[in-house]
């Protein structure tokens, strides 16, 4: 670019191709969208446990992502029935909802005519050990029958002469939910809860829609109430937290955002007394976000939000690029061309970005996805940003009229103040031991749950259905694996036997094996059946059952089962392709790392915590990025060196490093924990600050427009940064801290390398 065919273009004509190569990535971009997808659920983030395919666990896992549960209500079963029916009329008119269970008495009828059908090898645990001592349940068979409120018939007592079926419905109830005319409910200080299920449809990932529903749900509520004053419906799901996160950050947007961005055009109109200025910096962040989005989905195929936000802000360090350019022509000498500034402007720029990109890409060599997307986001971002300022800039900065630099001789001033004054440096030696105590008090905090301040109202209702039910909302779970169903079940058969061995037996709500035993499983259940109908036909025609029919036998299969009305309550839970079988066992309650160890003592076993993966994920990342900060810092310093000398270098690397440890002091004395996001903020403060010392390290004639346009950066960057601070996402709080305060005092200390500079 430096050759002098580039300069032979006028700058209409770079103007003109630059605003066709951006048509043209645009156009690629608009392709690239059909096929490529924009990812936004947080588990894709996972590195995942490789004990399962990740695609496997995901497909498992959206399942309970996607389950909703209301408890409807009210003094008297009649009434929470009546209630009820009411809801789930609302519930089938939203498109938004599959799948939706309620009351449904062909789903009981199907219930008993399976437990009937199969009732020689369907054993409850306690059953088989019953039957193993036939002469003991004889007494408990025999008081059943002879029960005067039993009503046992005798067409019962001849297919059915042990009573299963019976014993099997009344062993299998789960915890206090009971049935009554198809519905499920549960009794809880003197009120009655009708159950309801429902699953949110695929396509419903996008947060607009999930704002739309929850909306719906909240209307339809209050015209229940309406109608039936004393009905009470309390909600559980991920859908209510995730949308009111969502909600949460848009308001941050509208709040903060609004005021960060008003006072960042406020300023520049300020300094540049026209729109021109603010429309090329928003044309340069155009095509950076352009450039950028267009070939991350040409390396992955895929962009995950947090990529988008997360790069978005790094690439936002090429507004200094435009503003020190408008800076140079806004106060440079009238008879200086804009082709004239930027030839003098352009070694520096270029050092500048290949510092900053060089930076930045040390992040593609991280295991971790989503930062190896920020690496080619950002340094493909910057480029495409830079491009603009040469192609399209001159053309229309060519309009704007030069000034004289008022305040030039307060600059000077300014910074000879910095140059030569030591007591500076005596006041950072004497902080130097402050900031080093607060940051050995600064704690590590990667719990996902404390990224986000949950709305009271729903940590409310969460703790009342939890109550109710007697059951949490843990996000963990078994995977059992196995290359075909009957190995599959034998593996859940022999979780169940070691979970009840560790006497975590409650810990799980359903398990797929306890209504499908594996084959072997069913081979013995009619043996023992069989032994014992044997030993106790004698005794029961002493009674005089006369018509006692042996019991059949028979096998069920889990595919079969499925197919079923009733296996439609499994499908979430269980999925197969040509790689295996895969069933998903959720858990209520229990000590994570006894799970743990359950399944590591288990062939085709895996444990499965989410909120622990996400925590786990988050430090592994932080630790990453810290790393690939310490290898950006050598890296930043061999180019410094090379570009100037290496007292230069250490002198900018020098003042970057104070700037953090200032950031990392304050983040401490204001309580504030350290994260994967704070160590995000300590890389965009070496981004920025790198271009802060590469422009004063220039120490030309230009040295006061030079600092003039970081002065405007960095106010920028504070009004940008700074607001988030008051944002009820801890996430951004952390982050803006880190980022303002480090920016901030970058910019107040980076005067100080000019005492080492030549």
């Amino acid at each position: 670019m430096r050759s002098s065919s580039f300069w032979q273009i006028k700058t209409g004509s770079r103007a003109v191709i630059w605003f066709v190569a951006l048509l043209i990535m645009a156009v690629c971009l608009g392709l690239t969208a059909r096929s490529a997808k924009i990812e936004s659920n947080v588990t894709a983030l996972l590195d995942g446990n490789y004990q399962v395919a990740p695609q496997i666990e995901k497909k498992l896992s959206t399942g309970l992502n996607r389950s909703l549960l209301w408890l409807v209500g009210a003094d008297s079963l009649a009434q929470a029935m009546q209630s009820a029916v009411q809801w789930q009329e609302y519930l089938t008119t939203l498109p938004q909802l599959r799948q939706i269970q309620g009351q449904n008495q062909a789903l009981q009828q199907d219930w008993q005519r399976y437990f009937f059908d199969y009732r020689s090898i369907l054993l409850s645990d306690q059953l088989r050990i019953q039957l193993a001592d036939p002469l003991s349940y004889y007494p408990t068979l025999q008081a059943e029958i002879y029960s005067p409120f039993s009503g046992i018939s005798s067409a019962e007592l001849a297919n059915d002469p042990l009573l299963l079926v019976r014993q099997q419905l009344l062993q299998r109830k789960s915890g206090n939910i009971q049935s009554q005319q198809g519905w499920l409910y549960v009794q809880h200080q003197q009120k009655f809860y009708i159950l309801l299920r429902a699953e949110l449809e695929p396509s419903q990932d996008n947060i607009n829609d999930k704002t739309v529903l929850v909306n719906q749900l909240h209307d339809f509520q209050q015209q229940l109430q309406q109608t039936f004053p004393d009905t009470e419906v309390y909600a559980r799901g991920a859908l209510f937290f995730s949308q009111a996160s969502a909600m949460s950050v848009e308001q941050d947007i509208k709040t903060i955002g609004l005021g960060s961005l008003l006072g960042v055009v406020v300023l520049l109109l300020l300094v540049f007394r026209s729109f021109y200025p603010l429309l090329l910096i928003t044309a340069s962040l155009f095509s950076g976000v352009v450039s950028g989005t267009l070939m991350t989905w040409w390396f992955f195929g895929e962009i995950h939000l947090l990529t988008i936000a997360l790069s978005t802000t790094l690439i936002g360090v090429s507004a200094d690029y435009s503003i020190h350019y408008l800076i140079e022509r806004r106060f440079a000498e009238p008879a200086q061309s804009a082709d004239h500034i930027l030839k003098q402007l352009m070694p520096s720029l270029n050092f500048a970005f290949i510092t900053t990109a060089l930076a930045y890409l040390v992040l593609y060599f991280s295991p971790i996805g989503i930062l190896r997307q920020m690496a080619v986001y950002a340094v493909f971002g910057l480029l495409g940003s830079l491009l603009t300022i040469y192609w399209l800039y001159p053309y229309f900065i060519e309009k704007i009229t030069p000034q004289p630099l008022f305040w030039k001789r307060n600059i000077e001033r300014y910074l000879a103040f910095w140059q030569h004054s030591n007591s500076v440096l005596v006041v950072i030696l004497l902080a130097l031991p402050l900031m080093f105590y607060s940051i050995s008090r600064l704690t590590l905090n990667d719990d996902v749950r404390s990224f986000q301040n949950q709305p009271e109202s729903l940590q409310q209702i969460e703790k009342k259905v939890t109550e109710i039910l007697g059951q949490g909302a843990q996000l963990q779970y078994f995977i059992v694996q196995a290359e075909n169903d009957e190995k599959l079940l034998q593996r859940s058969e022999q979780l169940k036997l070691a979970l009840e061995q560790q006497y975590l037996a409650d810990s799980y709500s359903v398990l797929l094996s306890d209504y499908v035993p594996s084959e072997q499983r069913q081979s013995q259940n009619y043996q023992l059946l069989n032994s014992a109908f044997n030993c106790l036909l004698p005794m029961l025609q002493q009674l005089g059952l006369s018509e006692i029919k042996p019991y059949p036998q028979a096998d069920i299969r889990l595919s079969d089962f499925m197919q079923r009305p009733i296996g439609a309550d499994f499908k979430a839970l269980y999925f197969s392709d040509q790689s295996g079988s895969y069933l998903l066992v959720p858990l209520q309650q229990g000590d994570p790392k006894l799970f743990n160890s359950i399944a590591g003592s288990l062939s085709g076993v895996s444990y499965h915590n989410l909120t622990q993966q996400w925590s786990d994920l988050f430090e592994h990342s932080r630790n990453t990025v810290l790393m690939i900060l310490a290898a950006s810092f050598v890296l930043v310093f061999i180019c410094l060196s090379y570009g100037f000398n290496i007292k230069t270098a250490l002198g900018i690397l020098a003042v970057i490093g104070l700037a953090m440890l200032i950031a990392l002091a304050l983040l401490s004395a204001f309580d504030q924990s350290f994260n994967l996001f704070a160590a995000l903020g300590l890389v965009l403060i070496l981004g920025m600050g790198v271009d802060y010392g590469v422009f004063l390290a220039k120490k030309s004639a230009v040295l006061v427009s030079s600092f003039l346009a970081i002065s405007l950066s960095a106010l920028t960057t504070q009004l940008s940064f700074g607001l988030l601070m008051l944002s009820q996402t801890n996430a951004l709080v952390s982050f803006a801290l880190v980022v303002s305060i480090g920016i901030g005092s970058t910019f107040l200390f980076m005067p100080l390398m000019l005492r080492v500079t030549k």
